[in-house]
């Protein structure tokens, strides 16, 4: 789902950064802004209810969790918490089996 919002953030960050130099731009970027953490706060619910899931069932490390849970909300690093932690937890049922 994450991967999905790239192309609306890349037109969020066009747009905002046109914007910027309009008269009313500064008030237009704030917008956009605000509908980009918007959008990053909706899609990292769900890999923090997935990274809670895990550590309860084991998968992974509290500490684990915790640093990754405060990842997902930072631009960029979501995706790389979410790929990195998809992977990690993936190998790891497939061991257990």
């Amino acid at each position: 789902m994450k991967l999905c919002n790239i192309p609306i953030y890349i037109m969020s960050f066009i747009i905002g950064f046109e914007m910027f130099f309009l008269p009313a731009g500064i008030v237009m970027t704030f917008a956009m802004v605000v509908f980009s953490y918007i959008l990053l706060f909706s899609t990292s619910m769900y890999g923090v209810s997935g990274l809670l899931k895990a550590s309860s069932e084991k998968k992974i490390t509290r500490k684990t969790a915790v640093v990754n849970i405060i990842l997902h909300f930072f631009f960029c690093f979501d995706i790389i918490s979410a790929v990195t932690m998809f992977c990690l937890v993936k190998a790891k049922e497939k061991n257990q089996t």
